[in-house]
């Protein structure tokens, strides 16, 4: 009898062994095929609800459904093995969490901009509760692996090649006794083409006001702020140092080439030239930390073929120029965590600290947020002397020099896109409910009428432009205090405006990055020349050139909208990267590692908090130009007690 309860006990054990992945696998291959779509009928039988949970089941399902089971398998085996301490268990179920919570929320918000689909009856919350248990189990064993597999990376002496003839081991051996100069070439090669093709750069929506307002001629910006004096159009809505270094760049073409398009290629040059350096410096400094080679080849791959790369590093925007100072400061982090600066990287440091706050204008916030994160992980007092660095470059910039030179300040609604949009959809949804005093507070700082009509729950700026710029300090604090009455009555609109905004960030299906496409270019052209025909402008793209744009444009998009290549243009990839390598550093008590990622972290804040939903890629593209680089250099750091 106790042979036969030892082997029941066993075959008990075998079949439950079985169970849990065969489970897991059935709860996620319904996630993937149920219709969660609202049931016309208020008569709901088990039957319909049966078959909506399988309505998209295909053959292909079914053999996904194997190979789920196998992997779900082995990543438990792993997580019985590995996964003991609560911080352990902790840094793979939160992150797990909240990736299922944002699927199940992100499909409604995707197809009804609300969360209709998953909270309005009972049905609806039964279906996507299952259907976030099946997206729990595939990222929380997902993160088990992945994990498991960076606990095991060898990060030891740069491998030695074989010395062959070819090509390839020719490359090999240039990059690793030059690699500044091998990366330099290799870059500007790849680059190039593209920068070629784009003569004299791609012109987007913020080009012609910046070029309009440094030849002092009215255009948005301008018309809609105080601004201190009539004669200076130059505002900081956008970046002024931005907008001077572009006015720099098409006074210089005008003067040597009697050109305005070479004016605008010159900055693209710059940008350009400023990247690969930028680039050509970390691969340097991979090579000499000696790095695993193959995170050395796929980190340049990366920065060389990756479609948004391709598509940004030739449009005239703020946003590259910015990342990479931004990349540039995390290296200058890199020495001071390592104990390897000398009084030259910290000059380069406020150098570069200095040029992210100019060039961003919410650079400041990025840096004292991060370099306060940073000083708490690592207590050294150097960070404090950044800080003060980035405090005082802001006073002297924003409080001394603009109103010296009558360069008046960015709108303050520009830090107001959450509570505008809450508003702005509470007078949608609960008009009725407003009362007079609600109602007069909320009038003077936006449009009442309006703002319910033009609300748009993907983007502010709609919102955003019904501000009364003349709003003083005691009329926004009555509608903040309004608005505050308002939450106490439905939370649950501000909590759905708010997500409504920014569930791009974290939702990939089928969301993927805007492209700044050579169409939409010609049209931003025009628009400066017809702004600023007094001063005879003629920005255009060759026509010579507008078959090959078209075909490198296309061939490009279509590529990497393949699977696989496709997750280069999805947002939430490189947000649920950030996320899963920050819990991987706590896990690892990696704590200069996380120290190192945290202004990336802070700057995802800034996304979140910002006017546009995660398609528009452009405020996120910082983010996706520098993680590979601190997950890499995050890797050669050892794990620390204090954590």
């Amino acid at each position: 009898s106790c042979f036969s309860g030892r082997i029941g006990g066993i075959m008990f054990q075998n079949d439950m062994k079985k169970f849990y992945p065969g489970s897991f696998a059935f709860f996620t291959i319904c996630a993937f095929c149920m219709d969660r779509s609202i049931h016309q009928s208020s008569d709901v039988t088990v039957y319909s609800f049966l078959e909506s949970l399988g309505s998209g089941f295909t053959l292909i399902h079914l053999v996904l459904g194997y190979a789920l089971y196998y992997f779900y398998e082995h990543s438990i085996s792993l997580y019985k093995n590995a996964y003991q301490a609560l911080r352990d268990k902790l840094c793979v179920i939160i992150p797990a969490g909240l990736f299922a919570s944002f699927m199940v929320l992100g499909y409604s918000f995707r197809v009804d901009n609300s969360w209709q689909l998953v909270f309005k009856d009972f049905i609806q919350i039964t279906k996507s509760f299952l259907a976030a248990f099946g997206y729990f189990f595939l990222f929380f064993c997902f993160l088990v692996q992945v994990f498991s597999w960076g606990e095991h990376i060898k990060t030891g002496e740069f491998p030695i090649r074989k010395k062959g003839k070819n090509i390839f081991g020719r490359y090999i051996r240039l990059l690793e006794t030059h690699p500044f100069l091998t990366a330099f070439f290799t870059f500007l090669a790849v680059y190039l083409p593209g920068m070629v093709i784009s003569f004299p750069g791609i012109f987007m929506g913020d080009t012609w006001p910046q070029i309009a307002q440094a030849f002092q001629l009215p255009e948005y910006t301008s018309n809609y702020l105080n601004l201190i004096s009539e004669d200076v159009r130059l505002n900081g809505h956008h970046p002024v140092a931005h907008t001077l270094v572009l006015h720099i760049c098409i006074r210089i073409g005008l003067f040597l080439f009697s050109s305005w398009n070479a004016g605008t290629f010159l900055y693209i040059c710059l940008q350009v030239l400023l990247t690969i350096l930028t680039l050509s410096a970390v691969v340097c400094l991979f090579i000499r930390m000696e790095i695993n080679s193959y995170g050395v080849w796929a980190f340049i791959l990366y920065e060389a073929l990756s479609p948004r790369n391709q598509n940004y590093l030739f449009l005239i925007t703020k946003d590259v120029l910015f990342a990479d100072f931004l990349l540039l400061f995390i290296l200058l982090l890199h020495r001071i965590l390592t104990g390897t600066y000398g009084v030259r990287h910290m000059v380069l440091s406020s150098a570069a600290a200095a040029a992210i706050v100019l060039f961003r204008n919410d650079g400041k916030y990025l840096l004292v947020l991060s370099l306060a994160g940073v000083f708490l992980l690592c207590k050294k007092k150097l960070f404090l002397s950044l800080i003060a660095v980035t405090i005082g470059t802001s006073l002297i910039y924003g409080q001394i020099l603009l109103p010296f030179f009558q360069i008046t300040p960015g709108s303050i609604r520009e830090m107001l896109s959450i509570p505008f949009q809450q508003t702005a959809r509470y007078v949608r949804d609960a008009d009725d409910e407003v009362t007079d005093e609600e109602k007069e507070a909320i009038s003077q700082v936006l449009c009442y009428e309006a703002i319910a009509e033009v609300y748009d729950p993907n983007m502010s700026d709609k919102v955003k432009s019904k501000f009364n710029e003349s709003a003083t300090s005691q009329e926004l604090k009555a509608y903040f205090s309004a608005s505050f009455q308002m939450f106490w009555k439905h939370p649950e609109i501000y909590i759905q405006a708010t997500m409504n905004n920014i569930f791009e960030y974290f939702y990939p299906d089928t969301v993927l990055a805007e492209i700044y496409d050579y169409d939409w270019s010609i049209q931003c052209m025009n628009n400066t020349n017809e702004c600023c025909a007094v001063l005879g402008t003629d920005f255009h793209h060759p026509e010579k050139l507008e078959r090959i744009r078209d075909l490198y444009e296309c061939l490009r998009e279509s590529i990497f909208k393949l699977p696989f290549l496709s997750v280069l243009l999805m947002p939430a990839a490189y947000v649920w990267t950030l996320i899963s390598w920050f819990f991987f550093c706590i896990k690892e008590k990696n704590t200069r590692a996380l120290a190192l990622l945290l202004p990336l972290a802070v700057q995802l804040l800034v996304c979140i908090t910002g006017p546009v939903n995660g398609s528009y890629f452009r405020y996120l593209y910082p983010v996706a130009f520098c993680l590979p680089a601190v997950i890499l250099l995050g890797f050669r750091f050892e794990a620390s007690s204090s954590l």
